[in-house]
């Protein structure tokens, strides 16, 4: 008897009691313990806290329901073709380039999941299979470890007779979308994708040729492949194992269909309600980023040891540091970059201490952080030292390889709050796999081709940092002006400047000078525009960093990515969720980069539910002081496209109604420490943070920082007057408010409660000049009120802001 529904399902044990042969109560607090079973003569039913598990014994069928809402997260399919089972690949690996994975071979054997065997309290069965003659089974140990959680485990019982497992889900409708699989380049959305899990190189777009092809491996190549998704749904799959693994809906459009390539199959369900809840549940098991610094400078280091350097290769085959191959020789492969080269083999803890010397002597030389390069190369037919075979270590080796490097700073260069905070270093990863932003901060996505191509170039480069997020590595960006430029002229200008925008809007920001092709590179300095869009977006995210701090801990207490995709804030909103080139840049900001040659202006979607505000047309950039002075125009309600004003030096950019921005002073130069005095530091200024107001058509607005300062701004509308109230907790800092409302012309008065009135300014260079007292003063251009409150007020204070009316035309569309 097949379950269609919850309610079904839930009315079962009332029918059928008098047939029930056993209920065995358990505990429900959903942390690994004994669920209540009940079992009956066609189903047993494993009850957990959130989460009901319906096993149909004849034919074998395994269900999943949310207790809440009585609705099935996962239902096997019934098609013997797409439901349990296991089978033989037979084929050859190909050793063509290391860098990719080819074979020649196919599945000649493959066996279905007929009918449960034996059952075992409290959730493992055995299952019999269509390979009646070998009399195979399957075991499936089914655990609860934490709340809205599931694990499904499944293990051939028949040894060399199967090198495949795969299990099939039926999906609810057409709509529903699959997201994640660790940095992906075509899509956010894989829903009609084979999507497979191989760390290879990330292939290369064809330029003009063809924009939206990849070679060799076509558009899913990617250097960190991760085997998780979320569905649309809320829920999210992750499979736990290193062997290559496929998510498969377009074999079947109704079904999902999950290969592991290995005897074993190892699942975990995260059914989260939305997806916010299953990123943070995947983050919470798979780890997340350590809060990085605020800056460093950086060298180089990659885990290939050529044949040529220095007599390093022969001290390392010697001691056992290099992958070996079957017969036990050192491992030697080809690489375009270096010749002949072998790679170092993490499992040896020699080979690890030595490396981390290596490491050492760059720290000792005065670097703090390097770029950590590939981790994609291990050879399917290679040897770790502690026997693992390369088709297990090849997705594993870069976990050894990023934990090398953490092992090494976190212990030797902790942090105040080591389990917090990452130590004064970056090491910035192309390579990735599952859990990776557990033991790393900074991720680029690969070598881009320097073009506007969809398939590689700077529009691709926005998804895989999108697909990143999604996956659980929050701090993602690129190669600003890309890598490779074969196919394509050297970047131009034009597309120098509109990938720095991207860059400001990214995870990490880094400019990428050098790279291969045809003809020297170009640079963004080559032309006096490159270098004014240039310092322009480099002064507006070295202002931004207190906003991107508060991110930071927001990532790390709750795995949210810096660059969020839609789905993570509108996840209802269809048309938002389709978006894949604009998103949210941390809670505030959408922004919605131009990505095509030859365009000034550029259409957004704003999504529903929101009140948006349109920063980047009204935003002005002062050269010389490098302020930015916020304007307003008017509030537009979301659920609508719109086209805004987009010249080379200005990124499309709205923010929710009701934000609160913490900024820099706009003369700060660099986030690091300095020893010349003409360069003025982030700690020189460390006495003023700015704040960048947009309230709510009402008038309300509000900031919650990760140092437990707070503000908040009202509309008291019996009093006229807006009310701001300040708790911040560094008693000694100065606050400069800047507010953008459409009332702010008639404003007449900033008092405090106790009849303290501030003095209107004679002009706003005065009220920003150092040691200047508390004041105001209206920008009536930009339709902006400017703030200056000192301590006591800034640190505990209320200020009233007065106006010759309390009631005002928001100009709302």
């Amino acid at each position: 008897m097949a379950v269609v529904g919850m309610k079904s399902l839930l009315v079962l044990p009332i029918v059928l009691v008098l047939c029930c042969l056993s209920v065995t109560n358990g505990h429900r607090n959903g942390h690994g313990v004994k669920p209540i079973t009940e079992e009956y003569y066609d189903r047993i039913l494993l009850y957990y806290t959130n989460l009901t598990v319906a096993i149909d014994k004849s034919p074998w069928r395994l269900q999943v329901f949310d207790n809440h809402t009585e609705a099935a997260i996962l239902s096997e399919s019934t098609d013997v073709d797409k439901k349990l089972g296991f089978g033989l690949w037979e084929g050859e690996y190909l050793n063509i380039y290391e860098g990719y994975l080819f074979r020649a071979g196919d599945v000649t054997r493959w066996y279905h999941a007929t009918s449960l065997l034996t059952y075992q309290k409290p959730a493992t069965f055995v299952v019999m299979t269509s390979d009646t003659e070998n009399n195979a089974t399957l075991t499936v140990v089914i655990d609860n470890p934490r709340q809205f959680q599931l694990s499904v485990k499944v293990n051939v019982n028949h040894p060399g007779k199967g090198n495949r497992v795969a299990m099939g889900f039926n999906l609810v409708n057409k709509t529903e979308g699959f997201y994640g699989f660790g940095e992906r380049f075509n899509d956010a959305n894989q829903r009609g994708h084979r999507v497979g899990h191989w760390l290879e190189e990330g292939s290369f777009g064809l330029g003009n040729w063809d924009k939206d092809l990849r070679v060799p491996k076509g558009e899913l190549c990617t250097y960190a492949p991760m085997p998780l998704t979320i569905s649309s749904r809320g829920y999210g799959l992750q499979m736990d194992m290193y062997h290559r693994t496929v998510f498969d809906s377009k074999r079947w459009d109704d079904v999902m269909y999950i290969e592991a390539e290995a005897d074993f199959f190892h699942m975990t369900l995260f059914a989260g309600r939305t997806p916010r809840d299953t990123l943070q549940m995947m983050t919470d098991k798979n780890g997340r980023s350590l809060i990085p610094p605020a800056w460093q400078s950086v060298g180089y280091f990659n885990p290939m040891v050529s044949l040529n350097w220095n007599g390093t290769y022969e001290m390392a085959a010697r001691n056992d540091y290099l992958l070996k191959t079957r017969t036990g020789e050192p491992y030697n492969y080809t690489y375009l970059g270096y010749g002949a080269v072998s790679q170092l083999d993490f499992t040896n803890p020699a080979a690890v201490t030595w490396y981390q010397s290596q490491l050492q002597s760059a720290i000792d030389m005065g670097f703090r952080g390097w770029m950590q390069d590939y981790g994609e190369y291990t050879p399917p037919d290679s040897v770790s030292f502690d026997g693992t075979d390369g088709l297990e270590m090849h997705n594993k080796f870069v976990l050894l390889y990023q934990n090398t490097t953490y092992d090494l700073l976190t212990r030797k260069y902790p942090s105040s709050e080591p389990d917090k905070y990452a130590p004064d270093f970056v090491f910035y990863v192309r390579s990735g796999y599952t859990g990776s932003q557990r033991y790393t901060w900074a991720h680029w996505t690969g070598d881009p081709t320097s073009d506007w191509s969809y398939s590689s170039g700077l529009p691709a480069q926005i998804i895989a940092s999108l697909t990143a997020g999604l996956s659980g590595m929050p701090y993602s960006g690129s190669d600003i002006g890309g890598f490779v430029w074969y196919l394509t002229p050297p970047p131009s200008e034009e597309l120098w400047c509109r990938w720095a925008e991207v860059g400001c809007f990214s995870g990490t920001m880094h400019e990428q000078g050098s790279g291969k092709g045809f003809g020297e590179k170009t640079h963004i300095f080559d032309t006096p525009e490159g270098t004014r869009v240039w310092r322009k977006y480099a002064k507006l995210r070295t202002q931004l960093f207190p906003y991107l701090y508060n991110t930071a801990h927001e990532a790390y207490q709750t795995g949210l990515p810096v660059m969020r995709h839609h789905l993570l804030d509108f996840p209802n909103d269809t048309q938002a969720i389709r978006q894949n080139f604009q998103y949210m840049f941390g809670p505030s900001f959408l922004v919605a980069p131009v990505i095509e040659p030859g365009r000034t202006d550029w259409e957004v979607y704003l999504p529903e539910g929101e009140t948006w505000i349109d920063v980047s047309s009204q935003l002005k950039y002062e050269e010389q002081s490098g302020r930015f002075m916020l304007g307003f125009t008017n509030y537009t309600q979301g659920g609508r496209v719109v086209t805004v004003s987009a010249p080379l030096d200005v990124v499309p950019m709205f923010v929710r109604a009701g934000t609160m921005v913490p900024v820099l002073d706009p003369r700060v130069m660099t986030l690091s420490d300095a020893t010349d005095p003409k360069v003025i530091t982030m700690k020189h200024l460390q006495y003023l943070l700015h704040l960048w107001i947009w309230p709510t058509e009402d008038g309300f607005a509000q900031l919650e920082f990760h140092d437990r300062s707070w503000w908040s701004m009202y509309h008291v509308i019996y009093a006229k007057h807006w009310e701001i109230v300040f708790n911040d907790m560094n008693p000694n800092r100065t606050n400069i408010l800047q507010v953008s409302a459409p009332w702010t012309e008639k404003v007449t008065n900033v008092t405090t409660p106790t009849g303290h009135v501030y003095p209107r300014a004679a002009s706003l260079d005065g009220l920003l000049s150092d040691g200047a007292p508390e004041g105001w003063i209206v920008d009536r251009s930009q339709h902006t009120l400017w703030v200056r409150a000192v301590p006591p007020d800034s640190s505990g204070g209320i200020i009233y802001i007065q106006t010759s009316d309390s009631t005002y035309d928001t100009n709302s569309n």
